[in-house]
């Protein structure tokens, strides 16, 4: 057997899809809302099951007419933007309401896609949450060390001005002590210098009998004058013998 590619075939969803914009050969319209879609029934039957079980029902030589809910036309054009080409590109915020459209269209494949590209967010928010944590776990650490090594800083701050003030206070004591010392041998040295005053006698009191008195001797003129005549017996001397 002998294989030959089709290298068309990739091509087939984008004329199909050219073909739709245009509204050539389309046999179905879809309502949604206030909005109505043009498409191919063939296409959507091959996209999804539930709308292939809906549009069986009708007369396929006529035009078919389907009424979809519980979805937004925005959702729905989405839907055939993913039906009619390879690729899709939606917001993030989008991929909830669209799969919750593909499950009700039972669109096997597209719900796939929606969980996976939710899966690889959650994965992605979850990885940015504990980064989150770990950067405000870092934030907290550091705060607490520079809120610790501020105390630090405080502390030994208060301690200098404490040591300080310690200081300055026994040198306060040491220059008063010295100031006092000094003081003290400075008033030795005055006593010691000053000659010791004598005590005081008391007066003696001033009387005829203990005032001093000058002596004055007078000359001897005479015996008679000073003594009166001495008188010895004749009787009493006796002549020295030769």
């Amino acid at each position: 057997m002998i294989r030959i590619n089709n290298t068309q075939y990739p091509h087939f969803l984008e004329q199909a899809d050219a073909l739709r914009r245009s509204g050539t050969l389309c046999d179905v319209i879809i309502s949604v809302k206030s909005h109505t879609f043009k498409a191919h029934r063939l296409v959507l039957a091959c996209a999804s099951r539930r709308l292939a079980q809906q549009l069986s029902k009708d007369d396929i030589d006529s035009p078919s007419c389907c009424t979809l809910e519980h979805f937004s036309p925005h959702t729905f054009q989405q839907i055939l933007d993913f039906t009619y080409n390879h690729t899709l590109e939606v917001p993030e915020e989008d991929l909830c309401l669209l799969l919750r459209a593909a499950q009700l269209l039972d669109m096997q494949l597209l719900a796939d896609q929606c969980r996976k590209q939710l899966d690889t967010l959650n994965q992605r928010d979850r990885g940015d949450d504990r980064k989150e944590d770990i950067e405000s776990e870092n934030e907290e650490e550091n705060n607490h060390a520079l809120e610790k090594d501020s105390k630090k800083k405080e502390l030994a701050h208060d301690n200098k001005i404490q040591g300080n003030y310690s200081t300055e206070e026994k040198v306060n004591k040491t220059i008063v002590a010295e100031n006092h010392s000094t003081y003290v041998c400075a008033e030795n040295h005055n006593n010691s210098s000053c000659p010791r005053q004598k005590p005081r006698l008391s007066p003696i009191p001033t009387t005829p009998d203990s005032r001093h008195i000058s002596v004055i001797t007078r000359p001897v003129t005479s015996c008679s004058s000073v003594l009166p005549a001495c008188t010895f017996p004749t009787n009493k001397w006796t002549p020295a013998r030769a």
